[in-house]
């Protein structure tokens, strides 16, 4: 029997390693033929192994990566003796592994801050309980033990999940490996920003930091990855199953990019570690003319639709937070004389001509989120398409943003909107 990938206490079934293997592989070659054709090099794929397989299994391991990624798996340094860091050109299109390193004395995380945010009824409960009572009594007769030859394969990504706060605070876990990977969830590091946020981006300015969703999260939401990329995470772990508003963040960041984004100066290696130093007030006006083709969700009239758009400003906090401004628009609504009904344009093309204002301070990770709703009577209001874009990237003035639907796929909704940007008084 060959090794399968789970996901968690989840109630979602598992796929072979070896399926995931031969996706992975398709996509590097992918992407080299994509770069080559673009005269760039192709960047480096990042495989995380949280893995629970005893000697046998963790050996299959291996021999599976090998058989399906041949000589595209990184196995070996590219600089041998060196324990200096490698850049992405120098990795090209290699497939590089994270590897568990567990440090002497570490404790078990599997039961680290697992409470769901999101509700659910009693039978789901129950299942979840199973789930995690069988997966913690699996681990536990699962040894902490990795074999040499998969250690191998963290050639410069050794996974550490911290003991103690050694890692930010003299720059490198106690006894740890010269290429480690500070692996921690949400929760974990949430609770160290509020008052060690800087030192923690200054440790990230150096070495990998890979923060994942706390526990129980059925529903697939997600954690919010802008705290987490204002100290400078390299990788924020997400649940691909839902376009929520996390999942519009990380495609309004990497959205048209190899994979990779460079950090704020700030956030890099001769960086203060604070966003916000010497950071400029600045006054965002966004004007909202109108919108076309504003998708009606099934089994709905148009005649139902009373559209607006709600536009949110968001921020990393120094302190670790998120910062979030939310401003909307008036419900846009036909004449409502009878004999004016059909005067102007109808419920999907809907025009509104409001400017919306920020003060804030400036940075390079401020997004704005963008959502048409409907202003319904007596019930939630339904989100009718949704944009995310980060301003370091939007030129100012008039601009068509392109509306995605709650699966993340493009529709021909495009909201007419200007974006001027100025310095506070």
């Amino acid at each position: 029997m060959e090794p399968k990938v789970t996901h968690g206490y989840t109630l979602v079934s598992n796929v072979p390693f070896r399926a995931v293997c031969e996706v992975i592989r398709d996509v590097v070659d992918q992407e080299a033929t994509v770069a080559a054709a673009g005269g760039m090099f192709p960047a480096p794929i990042l495989v995380s192994l949280e893995n629970h397989c005893d000697s046998a299994g963790q050996r299959r391991l291996v021999e599976i990566m090998h058989e399906v990624w041949e000589d595209r798996l990184l196995s070996t340094p590219i600089r041998p003796n060196d324990d200096t860091h490698v850049t992405l050109e120098e990795l090209g299109g290699k497939i590089a592994v994270m590897v568990e390193y567990h440090l002497p004395e570490e404790k078990d995380s599997s039961s680290s801050s697992s409470s769901s945010s999101s509700s659910s009824s009693d039978s789901s409960d129950d299942e979840q309980k199973k789930a995690k009572a069988e997966y913690k009594a699996k681990k536990k007769t699962t040894p902490k033990i990795i074999i040499p030859e998969l250690a191998q394969l963290g050639v410069y990504a050794q996974s550490v999940k911290p003991r103690d706060t050694s890692w930010y605070v003299e720059g490198k876990p106690k006894d740890g490996p010269p290429f480690h990977l500070i692996n921690v969830s949400e929760t974990g590091l949430s609770s160290h920003m509020a008052d060690h946020a800087a030192k923690i981006s200054r440790h990230n300015a150096r070495h990998l930091l890979r923060v994942y969703p706390k526990g129980m999260r059925i529903s697939s939401r997600n954690l919010s990855p802008i705290p987490f990329w204002g100290v400078g995470a390299q990788i924020c772990a997400l649940n691909w199953q839902t376009f929520g508003a996390s999942m519009q963040l990380n495609d309004a960041l990497f959205a048209g990019t190899p994979g990779y984004v460079l950090k704020p100066a700030a956030l890099r290696r001769d960086g203060s570690g604070v966003l916000s130093q010497d950071a400029p007030r600045r006054i965002l006006r966004l004007t909202v003319a109108g919108a076309s083709n504003v998708p009606l969700p099934s089994g709905r009239s148009s005649n139902d639709l009373r559209p607006y758009v709600t536009c949110s400003l968001l921020q990393p906090r120094d302190d670790g937070g998120l910062a979030k401004v939310k401003r909307k628009t008036a419900v846009y609504r036909r004449h409502s004389l009878p004999f004016l009904s059909d005067d102007g344009p109808g419920p999907t093309d809907p025009v509104w001509n409001e400017t919306l204002e920020w003060e804030f301070d400036d940075n390079e990770l401020v997004f704005v989120r963008m959502l048409i709703k409907s202003d319904d009577s007596w019930s939630a209001n339904p989100v009718l398409a949704v944009a995310a874009v980060r301003l370091l990237y939007v030129q100012p003035g008039w601009r068509f943003v392109r509306m995605l639907d709650l699966r993340g796929h493009e529709t021909s909704c495009s909201l007419l909107v200007k974006f001027d940007l100025q310095d506070a008084a």
